[in-house]
């Protein structure tokens, strides 16, 4: 006789549910994004072409744009981004701005709650604009879901846009 036969039916139902949600909360937790920033790499070339085979012509550029997870202290939030490099050498024109946005769970969307100014400037080194947020803490209030968001854009023969948004900061404050 084997041991399982002498637990009772929903003792070993119940464990077969505890094992299936533990593997399910594994997978879940893998399929999640690695902490730190979030990039998104553009290219430009001189001719606003690419090449027969799709590849990028030898005269263009590559730049990476980034944003940061939203900082918050107090009651102070601030979103950092920007260009982080440009590869073999800088486009002709450059410029990106941070945003804060906040998820507003009504109608399912972010809406922008604060905005940098815009730099023009291109890498190197590291060019980035800060957004900052003055909000209200209250220790009642659920969480609320922040993140930063780049938008720029660089101009070699040809412009190219980057949309990249960093990870998600959640913070009892609104």
């Amino acid at each position: 006789m084997n041991r399982r036969d002498h637990l009772p039916r929903h003792l070993t139902l119940m464990a077969a549910a505890l094992l299936f949600a533990a593997r399910a909360q594994t997978v879940a937790a893998a399929d999640e994004p690695a902490p730190g920033p979030i990039e998104q790499t553009i290219h430009a070339s001189a001719g606003g072409a690419t090449t027969p085979d799709g590849s990028m012509p030898d005269d263009s550029v590559s730049c990476t744009f980034r944003a940061e997870k939203p900082n918050y202290s107090g009651s102070k939030m601030t979103g950092v981004g920007g260009i982080k490099s440009c590869t073999p050498h800088a486009p002709f024109s450059c410029n990106s701005e941070s945003e804060i946005e906040w998820y507003n769970p009504g109608p399912g969307r972010w809406l922008t709650v604060a905005q940098s100014n815009t730099q023009h400037q291109c890498p190197p080194p590291y060019r980035t604009t800060t957004a900052a947020y003055a909000c209200e803490y209250r220790s009642s209030d659920p969480l609320y879901s922040y993140r930063t968001r780049v938008i720029g854009s660089i101009f070699y023969g040809e412009t190219q846009s980057a949309d990249v948004s960093g990870q998600i900061l959640q913070v009892r404050c609104l």
